[in-house]
């Protein structure tokens, strides 16, 4: 059976939402604020845990419908699983390019980052009525 290029597309774009789902998913779940496009900067800025739940939940859901919705899907060795596979893996690298960038630029302002890498802070002592102690 000839699969149509439309076909073909809708899975590569499938596996572009589904890797797409998982990061933000996973944040939300944990608990953690993560970049998303409804942010300040988009995609650079942090949303809450609850913004990347419904994020990373429609980002499946979409991915979903892309593999289920556009004609048969089968599972095996073949141009739909390859296309599914190849979306989902550049989305990935492109994924761990970006939030990696986006990391160290949050770790470069922030009072942690030393040049040589993090350092753990040292813990400041405050006494009433004295000097801070370190």
């Amino acid at each position: 059976m000839k699969v149509k290029w439309y076909v073909i597309l809708a899975r590569f774009a499938a596996g572009l939402f589904l890797s797409n789902s998982v990061p933000h998913f996973v944040a939300g779940v944990m608990g953690h604020p993560f970049p998303t496009p409804f942010a300040s900067p988009p995609g650079f800025g942090d949303s809450s845990a609850v913004t990347n739940v419904f994020w990373g939940a429609f980002n499946f859901a979409v991915g979903y419908l892309l593999v289920f919705g556009f004609g048969e899907f089968r599972l095996g060795l073949n141009l739909q699983v390859l296309a599914l596979g190849v979306g989902g893996l550049l989305l990935s690298i492109q994924l761990a390019w970006h939030f990696g960038e986006v990391y160290h630029k949050k770790m470069e302002k922030s009072a942690l980052y030393a040049p040589s890498g993090l350092r753990t802070p040292v813990p400041t002592l405050r006494v009433a009525g004295h000097a801070s102690i370190n």
